[in-house]
């Protein structure tokens, strides 16, 4: 929704799965006129209407770096997990 903040996270792990400490986290947005995110990973939703951005964090550690992408459409509501807790029928 417009104007609704979330903090991103990122994990760097290794080709055994193990959990490495990044030196930093890059964060960018493929169009800060629908999404912008801070060198923080706070990613705030600017315009609605179902348009979409591309969030790309990319982890650094030594002369090493992975990237990751995430495609993220603003407008689009998705219900709560309570919401659909109660809708299959489970009580919470």
């Amino acid at each position: 929704m417009v104007g609704t903040t979330f903090q991103l996270t990122a994990e760097l792990r290794d080709a055994s799965g193990r959990i490495l400490a990044p030196d930093s986290v890059r964060w960018t947005s493929s169009d800060a006129s629908i999404l912008t995110v801070s060198a923080e990973g706070q990613l705030r939703a600017l315009r609605g209407a179902a348009p979409s951005a591309k969030i790309v964090a990319t982890a650094y550690r030594g002369a090493s770096s992975a990237s990751a992408e995430l495609v993220i459409f603003v407008g689009i509501v998705l219900p709560s997990r309570t919401d659909r807790a109660q809708s299959l029928g489970v009580q919470r």
